[in-house]
């Protein structure tokens, strides 16, 4: 899976997990998300290249309450199915003559927000592993944390800070040692009306919490033993308001914009 150089990816976003000890049904009653009015537009590519690598393109399509149901990164594609309070993504490999590289069946709760569930992980063809996620919510409906273990024996848990309405720090841990942090930092007039969603261990833009309201203009990450990454947004708008592009530049040198269609 490629990995975005913004909010969705970087350090936390580490690559895209248990079950609740109450797995049975629940009455689920999504909403669309609340970000996207119906009448509003909704992104449906993004254009970018990688320092070195050929352009790319992400695409994305909705079900009628603005949910994403297919996520494709030129690579691997996506697709992800509601019934009730099931969910339930499939992610192949388009490259590698459609090969299946993930698996997940869990549930919903009563707001359609995911809660955890199981999947099975083949992103390298030569590794097959068992994983069981497990996402929590605060009491204003934001992700807090996100839990994944592994059959390989391995265990990693994300916890989540949010300050006026978007994503202000993530810390990752792996077997209970903290391997990163990642600090954000936003502008006052930079809406994001983008379908990204914090990194959860899951593929696909799925409903976990309430989204940013805005676009981050800065980025540190704090990795154990190293120097800090940084990087720095400049997002240009449309005269709707939506995101034109996003031109990103980092510590290491590079930099790379982002193009944004909405439709």
């Amino acid at each position: 899976m490629k990995k975005l150089l913004f909010f969705l990816v970087l350090g936390t976003f580490i690559m895209q997990s248990c079950h609740k000890d109450n797995m049975e049904e629940a009455k689920v009653t999504p909403s669309p998300d609340p970000s996207v009015p119906a009448t509003q537009k909704r992104l449906v590519s993004v254009q970018y290249q990688y320092p070195g690598d050929a352009p790319s393109t992400e695409s994305f399509e909705y079900d009628a309450l603005g949910r994403v149901v297919k996520y494709d990164d030129g690579e691997d594609i996506a697709t992800t199915i509601y019934s009730g309070n099931q969910i339930e993504i499939t992610e192949i490999r388009s490259t590698e003559n459609n090969r299946e590289v993930f698996h997940f069946t869990g549930l919903l709760d009563a707001a359609g927000r995911v809660i955890g569930g199981t999947a099975t992980s083949n992103y390298n063809i030569n590794t097959v592993n068992q994983r069981v996620i497990s996402l929590e919510y605060d009491a204003n409906g934001y992700l807090k944390k996100a839990t994944m273990t592994v059959d390989d024996g391995n265990a990693y848990e994300n916890f989540y800070t949010w300050q006026n309405g978007n994503l202000a720090k993530v810390e990752n841990y792996t077997n209970g040692v903290k391997s990163s942090t990642n600090l954000y930092k936003y502008g006052s007039t930079n809406p994001d009306r983008t379908p990204y969603t914090p990194f959860s261990f899951l593929p696909g833009c799925v409903p976990n919490g309430k989204k940013n309201t805005q676009m981050w203009t800065s980025y540190t990450s704090k990795y154990d033993g190293s120097p800090d990454f940084t990087g720095t947004a400049i997002p240009t708008y449309d005269a709707e308001g939506y995101n034109k592009s996003t031109l990103y530049e980092y510590s290491n040198g590079n930099s790379i914009t982002y193009n944004y269609n909405f439709k």
